[in-house]
């Protein structure tokens, strides 16, 4: 599994940090704004898209190069909520075909299958525990001021 990775300012704090140790990767747009969502969108999925944008907005986490995925997650969403609503009653789980035999209803395959897109999509943001913990490094509290620093 390997070593847990050492943030930047962590490594300036300890006075490790060496330009061979930066990581810079591609650096893309922040966004401060909710864009208006893709037009191929429905009307419901538009509303979740919108949700999604704001909350990553709010924690500075949503660059211009990730409005299509956010689109996807958005459109998965939408999906698993029409699934969910098919899938009301008990007997609705399961569906009997025209030679009397009953299987399960393709909803619930519909239903399991966005499920796991929108886990897919969403830990890619960030929105689960696991990969929230991956996102950003320490938190502000853990960082103690080098007292050294203003000498």
């Amino acid at each position: 599994m390997g070593r847990k990775e050492i943030s930047t300012e962590l490594k300036k704090l300890s006075g490790t940090l060496r330009k061979d140790r930066i990581k810079n990767g591609v650096q893309f747009d922040l966004i401060s704004e909710v864009p208006e969502p893709e037009n191929f969108l429905p009307a419901s999925a538009k509303k979740i898209f919108k949700n999604f944008a704001q909350m990553l907005i709010d924690k500075r986490m949503l660059y211009n190069s990730d409005l299509h995925l956010l689109a996807i997650m958005a459109e998965e969403m939408n999906t698993y909520i029409i699934a969910c609503k098919k899938l009301k009653t008990a007997t609705s789980y399961v569906v009997k075909l025209k030679g009397g035999y009953t299987q399960q209803s393709p909803w619930l395959g519909i239903r399991n299958q966005a499920q796991g897109n929108v886990r897919a999509i969403g830990s890619s943001f960030g929105l689960d525990p696991l990969s929230r913990s991956k996102f950003g490094g320490e938190k502000k509290e853990d960082i103690k001021e080098n007292p050294f620093t203003n000498l």
